[in-house]
């Protein structure tokens, strides 16, 4: 009897985990899904959780209609281009032969391709007690904004660069805390280097003053640091070839919020 009585307290906190393992697994709020690995090495979808299901419907009338059928086709009938499937098939796999986890990207296309959604993929292989990986828990989340707004700044970026050159302006940005400085590519041409030859430092632009302005230069530069006023001064910088040239310069102070 008693053995009976520990073998059902054993199949009762078994049902236990198990329900808070899919509440868990529903109430993420990222997309997940667990696949079986089937021996012949095709993937089989077995479950969706309630965001996947729910974000799937925006595409497909019913995600559950793909469940217990090839991972392929689901991703397809989500608008995922055939060299996306094959891509993230060759990531299941991999994933798959060395038991351990995997991320990467996968493009959705949508409206006969005019959007495109770009999720950020985690695969995680779940395995038997003989170690062999039977299935994989799939999460993913979109980042197609956070892409947009990188290209977003590379091109602000790379039109800032465009305006300094014709311009002949340079900028650069210290951090007088951590005396770290940061240089556009125009400021290191009209210091006379090529852009980004080095990492840039307050003593590297002071070298470039002649001796008989550097007082000056540095006396200003902390006077109007103290009093937290901005700079606008001009003087000589002479480039590593030796020639000199007349620069204006003009620094606006901003505050942490301590």
């Amino acid at each position: 009897a008693r053995v009976i009585t520990d073998r059902v307290r054993a199949e009762a906190e078994l049902r236990e985990r198990e329900e808070q393992l899919r509440i868990i697994f529903n109430e993420h709020r990222d997309l997940q899904s667990i696949i079986r690995v089937e021996p012949d090495g095709r993937f089989v979808s077995v479950a969706f959780n309630r965001a996947y299901v729910d974000y799937a419907r925006q595409i497909i009338p019913d995600p559950n209609d793909f469940l217990e059928r090839g991972r392929d086709e689901f991703l397809r009938a989500l608008g995922v281009p055939e060299n996306e499937v094959k891509r993230a098939q060759g990531y299941w796999r991999e994933v798959a032969a060395n038991k351990t986890p995997a991320r990467s990207e996968i493009v959705y296309s949508f409206d006969a391709g005019r959007r495109r959604e770009i999720g950020d993929i985690t695969i995680v292989p779940i395995l038997n007690t003989g170690g062999g990986c039977t299935h994989l828990l799939w999460t993913g989340h979109f980042i197609t904004e956070q892409r947009r707004a990188e290209e977003e700044l590379r091109k602000r970026e790379r039109e800032l660069a465009e305006a300094q050159s014709i311009g002949h302006v340079g900028s650069w940005t210290w951090d007088v805390e951590a005396n770290t400085l940061v240089w556009s590519d125009q400021m290191f041409r009209i210091l006379g280097f090529e852009a980004q030859q080095f990492q840039p430092t307050l003593e590297a632009f002071l070298d470039r003053v002649p001796p008989d302005e550097r007082e000056r230069v540095e006396r200003v530069t902390w006077a109007d640091y103290a009093a937290r006023t901005s700079t606008d001064i001009e003087h000589r910088i002479v480039r590593p070839d030796g020639c000199e040239r007349f620069v204006h310069t003009r620094s606006l102070i901003q505050m942490d919020a301590a």
